[in-house]
């Protein structure tokens, strides 16, 4: 992944009807990347309501999102839901977002009791937040194990010179004969 942030400058917003929603509508919210491509259209096409009209709006930041209440989270006979929060959108439907990129927007932005949270929808070089996260803290893991190993090489270095040549000769014998046996 490189470093580019994108930003998409319009959404487009297909529909469910939910009677489980405040709003009796439940959105699902895709984008048009750089080359005005709808990402994930496939999907969305397949899961929206085509009697009720898609809408395409601004990706500005709005203000007054509200957190309605946890869905999924559990399992049904073979099939696991994973768990979304549902949040109110001012422009009056509702969404749902993973819990990772809550947690991620929480961190970067203010919030009162839930309300009023400045969300925008943001796509870094093609990758989500939550793949971003994940890949951050792969090449971290990566790094420590590096520096540990490098620390245990220079250790074992730092021990061979304070080795005598005898004890370092009798430490030499002993790792052929544990092979010998082996």
């Amino acid at each position: 992944m490189n470093g580019n942030v994108f930003i998409p400058q319009k959404l487009k917003i297909g529909f469910q009807e939910r009677s489980d929603t405040y709003t009796k509508k439940l959105a699902y919210v895709i984008y048009f990347d750089e080359k005005g491509t709808l990402r994930k259209e496939a999907s969305w096409q397949s899961w929206r309501d085509k009697k009720i009209d898609p809408i395409e709006i601004d990706n500005v930041p709005t203000s007054g999102f509200v957190l309605n209440k946890k869905v999924g989270g559990y399992k049904s006979d073979w099939n696991f839901r994973n768990a979304y929060v549902r949040v109110y959108d001012p422009r009056d439907f509702e969404f749902e977002i993973t819990i990772p990129n809550l947690l991620f927007i929480l961190e970067n932005t203010s919030a009162i009791k839930g309300k009023d949270l400045d969300i925008k929808v943001c796509n870094i070089s093609g990758y989500t937040v939550q793949d971003w996260i994940t890949d951050i803290k792969s090449r971290i893991d990566v790094l420590a194990q590096k520096i540990e190993e490098d620390n245990l090489k220079a250790l074992e270095k730092k021990l061979e010179t304070l080795l005598s040549d005898d004890k370092r000769t009798s430490l030499e014998l002993d790792s052929i004969e544990a092979l010998l046996k082996g």
